[in-house]
């Protein structure tokens, strides 16, 4: 698992495709997509999409994974590159975890 926060301290810009693949793989948890749409729409961005994420039941991911497509759909993005961002937050987290231990 990873959270958003983890994305944040590595300065990787955030997109909206990012969250969607993080969800569809079980690396992301709902509960922060929402965070994530709520702090977006505190700062301004009120489409009615990220209203309908901010207003979601964490418990029903697939209704969070409608409204993550429909917002990947409006961003210019590819897949390759953001499954490249969250690979290298769980290596970064991962070399975190075996510094802890070491």
């Amino acid at each position: 698992m990873i959270k958003i926060e983890n994305i944040k301290n590595l300065n990787v810009n955030i997109t909206w495709r990012l969250l969607y693949i993080a969800l569809r793989e079980e690396l992301l948890i709902t509960e922060d997509i929402i965070e994530y749409a709520s702090d977006i729409l505190m700062q301004g961005d009120d489409r009615l999409v990220i209203c309908e994420l901010v207003g979601a039941d964490s418990t029903d991911s697939e209704y969070i994974k409608e409204k993550l497509f429909e917002l990947v759909e409006a961003e210019n993005s590819e897949n390759d590159y953001e499954e490249r961002k969250i690979r290298a937050v769980i290596i970064s987290e991962k070399l975190k975890e075996k510094i802890v231990i070491i």
